[in-house]
């Protein structure tokens, strides 16, 4: 800031070093190392400074880039090619429905490879019906499928302690286990597609609660209940959640978790209103939820962290929910492997 110079600011949601994230080209907020660029200097093993040029430079596409870009030879060969002599399992986590379908459809997808005595587990959240049919036509070309969507936070992903709704049969379920158990926690729930309503009843719950403490926080405040105090005294009681525990601290810090966007959040909210309907149940405060998001993300852009939900209410309210505090954000947390 002292030296305006600007265009780094994505780097701040990203965990690792800065070596790491030159190699993998790691991205943010549609941001990438490649994009800020100009030459990258190393120690070669002799101690000799090298200096690359980016021109020179290859850096490798991030891996939504990868699974997106079927306008790439390169890639669309290796979606098609995952299953080989030395590839048993592959494990999918892409956008939503019409990403997972593409990738598993597509001339050149999953499905048109030598699927047989293959396993495919998927993260993705998506649509359960969409995602049973896939899992059909996938099995009838003789292999075995499990969902398994995770839920948690950016931190539970870098610590590797996500929880994960496994769905599919004992027998799938043992033959990929031990690739499960790297990724987090495994909560069975019964047959293939009961991961993704797993999923995303969970996600309706959390997105409804986000939107609601808001609410709260800002009446507290306003009636004198200072902020700290209130989450204080909330945490173990009644109202006590992962949002408020996890969440509230983004809110303090007046970032609102940007790990987990609006965008994304209303993406979910939309599968949810889907499967609604499919089975045509009520649905008033999901309805009321997907409203508030989408004001947030009419106010603040589709990046925007989840939690400006709140934000809204306390612009509107024209008060302050900052606390002052040592507030570690998601993407600084450090795998155990990485602590001194």
């Amino acid at each position: 800031m002292e030296n305006e110079i600007s265009g780094f600011e994505f780097l701040s949601c990203i965990p690792g070093t800065i070596g790491g994230g030159i190699k993998m080209n790691s991205g943010c907020f549609e941001n990438e190392f490649k994009d800020i660029i100009i030459s990258v200097q190393a120690l070669d093993e002799n101690g000799k400074i090298l200096s690359i040029d980016l021109l020179k430079f290859e850096p490798i596409k991030n891996s939504h880039q990868i699974i997106g870009d079927f306008t790439n030879e390169k890639y669309k060969k290796d979606i098609k090619n995952y299953f080989n002599d030395e590839v048993d399992i592959v494990v999918s986590m892409v956008f939503g429905p019409k990403e997972i379908e593409t990738v598993m459809k597509n001339d050149d997808g999953i499905l048109q490879g030598n699927c047989n005595h293959k396993g495919w587990i998927d993260l993705t959240t998506s649509s359960p019906t969409l995602m049973r049919n896939l899992a059909k036509e996938f099995e009838s070309l003789g292999g075995f499928a499990v969902d398994a969507p995770v839920t948690g936070s950016l931190d539970a992903a870098i610590r590797g302690d996500m929880i994960m709704f496994v769905g599919g049969t004992d027998e799938a379920v043992k033959n990929v286990k031990e690739v499960l158990q790297e990724i987090g926690e495994i909560r069975r729930v019964g047959d293939y597609g009961n991961g993704y309503v797993a999923k995303l009843v969970n996600n309706q719950l959390w997105k409804i609660n986000a939107a609601a403490i808001g609410e709260a926080m800002v009446l507290a405040k306003k009636a004198g209940l200072e902020p700290n105090l209130w989450w204080k005294v909330m945490k173990g009681g009644a109202a006590d959640s992962f949002v408020l525990q996890h969440d509230v601290p983004s809110i303090f810090a007046g970032h609102y978790d940007p790990s987990f966007r609006v965008e994304l959040a209303l993406k979910d909210l939309d599968l949810i209103q889907d499967l609604i309907k499919e089975y045509g149940t009520r649905s008033e405060l999901t309805q009321a939820c997907h409203d508030r998001f989408q004001e947030a993300k009419d106010r603040y852009g589709k990046e925007a962290g989840e939690m400006t939900v709140c934000k809204l209410i306390e612009e509107d309210a024209n008060i302050n929910l900052r606390v002052k505090g040592n507030w570690t954000a998601p993407w600084e947390v450090k795998h155990s492997s990485e602590d001194t």
